[in-house]
């Protein structure tokens, strides 16, 4: 049997219920349920553990799970980007803060941002595949859609 270490950990009183009921519901330990957690986060931020990592992986990673980042972990420009400089790329390739900082936009005004800086965009595409276009084009990255490299329109 694998020992365990003890971990303490600061909740509010909201998650802490949370848990509490996903556990009598599921019939197993609250403990469980910690790391159940712990594991569906590492596989939704796999690329985040992959060494090297790809930067288009990485990168809608970032754009899908924004909000996660944003308003839950509250992380700011400066945080973002040293995560993403220590994380092994492949290549060279790193990204800019201020595109870092589009990332950490309130949703209305990252439509307006992404026009200012590349002096195009349709307003009609959904958010989210704007920001990866955006991203896509401005580091000239393979789009996993198409197979083709875009050009860089900076």
């Amino acid at each position: 049997m694998t020992q365990k270490k003890m971990v303490s950990f600061r909740l509010d009183e909201d998650d802490r219920v949370l848990a509490k009921r996903l556990a009598s519901r599921l019939q197993c330990r609250e403990s469980q349920i910690y790391r159940l957690g712990l594991l569906q986060l590492a596989q939704g931020l796999g690329p985040l553990l992959t060494d090297p990592a790809q930067l288009g992986e990485v990168i809608d990673l970032l754009i899908d799970h924004r909000a996660l980042f944003r308003d839950r972990l509250a992380m700011n420009t400066r945080q973002y980007f040293r995560m993403i400089n220590l994380i092994p790329l492949r290549g060279t390739t790193k990204l800019k803060s201020q595109d870092l900082e589009l990332l950490l936009l309130p949703d209305h005004r990252i439509g307006q941002e992404i026009q200012r800086m590349s002096g195009n965009g349709s307003t009609q595409a959904p958010l989210e595949r704007r920001l990866k276009q955006h991203f896509y084009e401005r580091y000239q990255l393979q789009r996993p859609d198409s197979g083709k490299v875009r050009q860089n329109l900076n």
